[in-house]
């Protein structure tokens, strides 16, 4: 069985695929590539040589600044749905199941419509408002925009 393959950079575990065992990672934007050794069964991930430090230079006093080397951060899949807008319709039109739509689940929406009258899933919706207003972006986008 083959390990799963991480990002060196973030750990993270969705890639583009480049080609020739070249991985562009979707959270961080690291480039790295991954031998597959056919003895073991198993990938060493080989990271790109990292970029020089930043040195800025004061004009006024000529003394060097060091600052942090560019390690990139979290850079977010920005999916064309936003959690602000699902958890905002969940807590207003949650008991007509409009936040389901908007999430392209359109099977629970009509589930809801159903069973408004109940004031059932107006309990559940604000519920799933609060949630998806609680939930940090990156899970959100990995859970409704891939």
């Amino acid at each position: 069985m083959q390990k799963e393959i991480k990002c060196p950079q973030c750990g993270g575990n969705r890639f583009n695929e480049s080609g020739n065992n070249s991985y562009r990672c979707m959270y961080c934007g690291a480039t790295f590539t991954s031998k597959a050794n056919t003895e073991q069964e198993s990938t060493s991930p080989v990271q790109t040589p990292p970029s020089p430090p930043n040195i800025n230079v004061n004009i006024n006093t000529g003394q060097e600044q060091h600052t942090r080397p560019n390690i990139p951060s979290y850079q977010a899949y920005r999916g064309d749905k936003s959690r602000t807008t699902a958890g905002i319709l969940a807590i207003i039109l949650g008991d007509f199941g409009a936040h389901h739509f908007y999430l392209r689940r359109p099977g629970l929406g009509i589930l809801y419509l159903i069973f408004f009258w109940t004031w059932i899933p107006s309990i559940i919706g604000l519920i799933e408002g609060i949630t998806y207003l609680c939930m940090s972006d990156r899970d959100f986008d990995q859970k409704y925009n891939y």
